[in-house]
């Protein structure tokens, strides 16, 4: 069941990202990303406000690793089809963590429903291993014309200085010209005309880099 008075957050976990080896490009190469590995991002979703619904491919949602990850999460309030976008429409949010493996038809279904209104938090992984980061379903998804991902040289996540440039109830009370310190390492965006971005850092991404 759904309930009423909570943000109802659902959260990929992805078999298919368990059995690949990054390749260099998302993180350190031959790292085998594990399900408690993806879903350390629920950690900002923690609380009495917030209903955790897992997302999980058909024919995974009885495996162990994931069964166990789920549990050790508190991802307790339900399971839908990650790959049916009427179901996915359920959700207030769809939480797209360290899943870096996913199938076209899954990219499809939560497209549908984050173009049909519901929420996307997204950590720029989603995708960059398979199809890819510039394949063209991962960039409509992110409304962006082409992705790529930074490293800061020699640390990694070296804070950098971020500037906010535009204003929306997701970070109200916010000024527009505040500065904030992010961290440095993620994805690059071209974005789209039509997105509005909100946060921009101060140092730019050059080709070269």
């Amino acid at each position: 069941p759904i309930h009423e008075g909570k943000l109802r957050v659902g959260v990929l976990v992805s078999q298919l990202t368990t059995e690949l080896r990054l390749s260099g490009l998302s993180g350190p190469v031959g790292f085998q990303p594990s399900v408690h590995y993806q879903l350390k991002t629920t950690n900002v979703f923690l609380g009495e406000k917030y209903q955790l619904i897992s997302l999980v491919e058909p024919g995974t949602e009885e495996y162990g690793s994931i069964e166990r990850g789920l549990r050790d999460h508190q991802i307790t309030g339900g399971m839908l089809d990650a790959t049916d976008p009427e179901a996915l429409k359920l959700l207030d949010v769809i939480v797209l963590g360290h899943n870096y493996a996913l199938t076209s038809r899954l990219l499809d279904a939560v497209t549908e429903a984050i173009e049909g209104g519901v929420g996307l938090y997204h950590e720029g992984h989603a995708g960059t291993e398979f199809p890819g980061a510039r394949d063209p379903k991962v960039c409509r998804l992110l409304l962006t014309e082409t992705m790529s991902l930074y490293h800061t040289p020699g640390r990694h996540n070296l804070p950098m200085p971020a500037t906010v440039v535009g204003g929306h109830p997701i970070i109200a009370g916010v000024p527009l010209g505040s500065t904030l310190t992010i961290a440095g390492c993620g994805p690059v965006f071209v974005p789209l005309p039509t997105a509005k971005v909100l946060i921009v850092k101060d140092d730019p991404v050059s080709p070269q880099d």
